[in-house]
């Protein structure tokens, strides 16, 4: 996987947990002091220059380690892991 790719697989990994957690992009920039922006341009893989502490702020906000930000889901696991947790 190149650079871009993690990119965004740590973007898709941060949104899941976050809608595991039922929380908007506000309540989650709220938890760890980024703008909305910041979390929205992270989760869709297009924020390529994403600071280690921002990270380690969403990850604390979200109560998520580290390894879990660059586990390879499928797209219907995801959903899946999504929707168990709103049932």
């Amino acid at each position: 996987m190149d650079s871009n790719g993690i990119i965004k697989n740590i973007g898709k990994n941060i949104k899941i947990a976050r809608v595991i957690k039922d929380w908007t992009q506000e309540e989650l920039s709220g938890s760890c002091g980024l703008t909305v922006t910041t979390i929205s341009l992270i989760e869709n893989g297009i924020n390529n220059d994403i600071r280690l502490q921002s990270l380690l702020s969403i990850i604390d906000s979200l109560g998520i380690t580290v390894e879990e930000l660059f586990v390879q889901r499928k797209q219907s696991t995801c959903l899946a892991e999504v929707n168990e947790t709103k049932s």
